[in-house]
C-alpha cells in the first residue's frame, strides 16, 4: 500500500517481496525491493526519503491444501478391512518444489462383498516437507467404487465306492463286512449278503445303487443298498 497519493490520480506501486524461510508460520521475516512508482500520474511524485525496499517481521505463511485419494481397490473377500492401494493426489491439489508424500493407510469401510460400491478409508500419510508435514493442511477423499469379490467355491462329488472280486467273495463269513464312505458324510456297511444279492449268474457286470428298486445291467438283476452307494463288480462269474 501506500499513502500521500492526492485526489484520483493513477498512481501504482510495485515491488518484489521475500520471505526469509518457507515454511509455515507466523511473525516471520521478509523484505521487499525494488519498489516503484507507475501509472499516468507517477511523475507528479516520488518515493519518501528515496528508499525503495523496506523489511518487516510480521509475516505469516498458511498451509497450502493437500487432498490425498487412491485409485479403485479391489480383493478376495478375507473377512477383514485391510485394503491394499497407492495414495494419489487429487485434482485441484498439488505438492510444492521436492516436497513428497509417502505411505498412508487404506481400510474398508466393511469386510463384506460388494462390486465397485465398496468405501475406502485414507489416513496417516507421511508428507515429506522439511516441516514435519505443517506445511500442509492434510484432507482425505474416501474412494467409493471399490470392490471385495467372492472367494472361489469347489463343488465337492462324492467318489462312487468299488469293491473288487476279493472284497465281494461270498467265502467270507457272516461277521465279515466291506465299509466305504458314502455320499454327504454318511457312512454305509455293506455286509456279505448285501453282496450276495448282486452276484451275477454269468460274466457280466452288476451296479447296485440306492434308487429305491433293484436295477439291472446287461440283463443281471441287481438288489439297491439302502446306502448311497455304487457297488461295481467285475466281469468274472461268480464274483
Amino acid at each position: 500500500g501506500m499513502s500521500g497519493k492526492v485526489g484520483n490520480d493513477l498512481v501504482s506501486i510495485s515491488g518484489t517481496g521475500a520471505f526469509t524461510q518457507k515454511n509455515v508460520g507466523t511473525n516471520l521475516g521478509y523484505a521487499v525491493t525494488g519498489i516503484r512508482l507507475s501509472a499516468a500520474d507517477a511523475g507528479n511524485y516520488y518515493l519518501s526519503g528515496d528508499v525503495n525496499y523496506f523489511t518487516g517481521i510480521n509475516g505469516s505463511i498458511t498451509p497450502a491444501p493437500l487432498i490425498l485419494s487412491t485409485d479403485n481397490v479391489s480383493k478376495m473377500y478375507d473377512g477383514n478391512v485391510q485394503a491394499t492401494g497407492v495414495l494419489k493426489l487429487s485434482q485441484g491439489t498439488r505438492l510444492f518444489g521436492s516436497d513428497s508424500f509417502s505411505g498412508g493407510s487404506l481400510t474398508f469401510a466393511s469386510p463384506s462383498i460388494g462390486m465397485n460400491n465398496k468405501v475406502v478409508h485414507i489416513s496417516d500419510a507421511v508428507i515429506s516437507d522439511g516441516n514435519e508435514g505443517r506445511n500442509y493442511a492434510v484432507t482425505y477423499a474416501d474412494n467409493t467404487q471399490s470392490s471385495i469379490t467372492p472367494p472361489p467355491t469347489t463343488a465337492v462329488v462324492p467318489a462312487p465306492v468299488i469293491f473288487n472280486s476279493d472284497m465281494a467273495s461270498s467265502k467270507a463269513s457272516s461277521s465279515t463286512k466291506a465299509s466305504a464312505s458314502a455320499s454327504y458324510r454318511d457312512v454305509t456297511t455293506i455286509n456279505k449278503e448285501a453282496l450276495e444279492s448282486c452276484k451275477p449268474a454269468a460274466s457280466s457286470e452288476c451296479v447296485c445303487t440306492s434308487g429305491g428298486n433293484g436295477g439291472s445291467d446287461q440283463g443281471v438283476s441287481c438288489t439297491s443298498n439302502s446306502k448311497s452307494v455304487e457297488t461295481k463288480f467285475p466281469k468274472t462269474p461268480q464274483s
